[in-house]
């Protein structure tokens, strides 16, 4: 079985691609059996949407680019360490 370390890499990884099917699959069996990696999948997504929609506001206003891949990274293990 999966555990809830593995499930957190996963699900940041497949924000930014896709995951290979047996992966997928294995992830889409633990967050359907596990309440907290759900709601780190949500929250996740939700921030990540809530980054990229910023990111978007202050590019239309001349007012910079969206996250550096360092930051990004950082962002997501504070995250990560925050559900731990």
């Amino acid at each position: 079985m999966m555990t809830c370390r593995e499930a957190a890499r996963l699900i940041s990884q497949e924000l930014d691609a896709p995951l290979p099917r047996g992966r997928r699959l294995a992830l889409r069996l633990h967050v359907g059996l596990c309440r907290a990696c759900r709601a780190y999948r949500r929250d996740l997504r939700l921030l990540t949407d809530w980054v990229r929609s910023r990111g978007q506001d202050l590019e239309a206003a001349g007012e910079g680019s969206r996250l550096s891949e360092a930051d990004r990274r950082r962002l997501e293990e504070a995250l990560a360490g925050a559900r731990e």
